[in-house]
C-alpha cells in the first residue's frame, strides 16, 4: 500500500511522467513536419473606392486554401524525428528510475520504521526487567547482603537504556517523515497512523539470485537513458548534417476571390522552391 500511495502521489514522480508527455508531444510535432501543411483561409472587406472610380463603397471577399510540404530528400526532418523518439524514450527510462529509487526508498524507509520499533520493544521489556534486578540488588544492599558496587552495576543497565529510548523513539518518528515526504504528504503523522502497531520485519519473499553483469545493466533506467541520450544526440549530428544539403518545398493554393463591381472567379496557383 506504500508503495502504491508513493507512485500516486511523490511529486517528482508526477515531473517525471509530466517530462515523459512532454517528449512524446515533442516526437509527435517533429514527426508532423514529414507531412504536408495547409491553411485555411477567409477575408471579407468593404471599403469606400471612390479614389478608384467607384461611386459605391465596394465589397471584397476571398477564401483559398494553401498547402505546402519540404520534401525531406536528405533526411534533416526524418534524423529529427528520431532524435525526438530516442529522448521520448529517455523520458521513458528516466520516469522508470525515479520509480525504482522511489520505491526503494519506501521499503528502505519503512523496513527503518519498523526496525527501530521492534529495537524500542526490546528497549522497554528489557529495561522493565532491569529494574526489577536493581530492585532486587537494592533491596539485599540495604540488608546487607549486596554491597554499594553491586547496586551500582545494578543499575548502570537501567539508565544506558533509559537514555537509549529517546533515540529509538526519535528513530521512528524521523522514519515515518521521511515516508510522509515520498509519499507526497505533510510530515506529521499521516505515516505513522497507517503503519499501526509494531510487526515483524518483512522479509523477501525470495532469494535474490545473481546474474550476468549484461542483464543487470540491461535492467538499469539510467543506463537506458544514458543509452537513449546518446542515440539522440547522434540522430542530431545526422540531422545538421543534411542541413548542408539543399532544401526542396512545394506549395499550393486554390480558392474564390469576388471583388463587387469587378472580376470574380477561381483562384489557385502551384510554386516551387530551392533552399542552400
Amino acid at each position: 500500500p506504500l508503495t502504491a500511495a508513493a507512485s500516486a502521489g511523490n511529486l517528482d514522480l508526477q515531473r517525471a511522467r509530466a517530462r515523459v508527455l512532454e517528449a512524446r508531444a515533442a516526437r509527435n510535432a517533429s514527426a508532423a513536419r514529414l507531412l504536408p501543411e495547409g491553411a485555411l483561409n477567409g477575408t471579407a472587406a468593404r471599403s469606400n473606392a471612390r479614389r478608384l472610380g467607384f461611386d459605391n463603397p465596394v465589397s471584397y471577399f476571398e477564401t483559398a486554401f494553401d498547402a505546402a510540404w519540404e520534401i525531406d530528400i536528405f533526411g534533416a526532418t526524418a534524423h529529427r524525428v528520431e532524435a525526438a523518439d530516442r529522448l521520448a524514450q529517455s523520458a521513458d527510462a528516466d520516469a522508470a528510475d525515479v520509480r525504482l529509487s522511489l520505491r526503494a526508498e519506501v521499503a528502505r524507509n519503512y523496513i527503518e520504521l519498523r526496525a527501530a520499533q521492534q529495537r524500542l520493544n526490546l528497549a522497554l521489556a528489557t529495561l522493565d526487567s532491569r529494574r526489577e534486578t536493581a530492585a532486587l540488588v537494592t533491596a539485599l544492599q540495604k540488608t546487607g547482603l549486596r554491597s554499594e558496587l553491586d547496586m551500582a552495576q545494578a543499575e548502570a543497565p537501567v539508565l544506558a537504556l533509559q537514555a537509549a529510548i529517546p533515540s529509538l523513539q526519535t528513530a521512528i518518528i524521523a522514519a515515518a517523515r521521511r515516508l510522509d515526504t515520498l509519499l507526497g504528504q505533510q510530515p506529521g503523522g499521516a505515516v505513522a497512523a497507517q503503519v499501526g502497531a509494531p510487526v515483524v520485519v518483512p522479509l523477501a519473499d525470495a532469494a535474490p539470485l545473481l546474474e550476468e553483469p549484461v542483464a543487470v545493466i540491461a535492467r538499469r533506467p539510467d543506463l537506458r537513458r544514458a543509452g537513449r541520450e546518446l542515440a539522440a544526440a547522434g540522430a542530431l549530428t545526422a540531422a545538421a548534417v543534411a542541413d548542408f544539403y539543399p532544401r526542396f518545398t512545394l506549395g499550393s493554393l486554390a480558392g474564390f476571390r469576388d471583388l463587387a463591381g469587378g472580376p470574380a472567379g477561381l483562384i489557385w496557383s502551384l510554386a516551387a522552391g530551392l533552399a542552400a
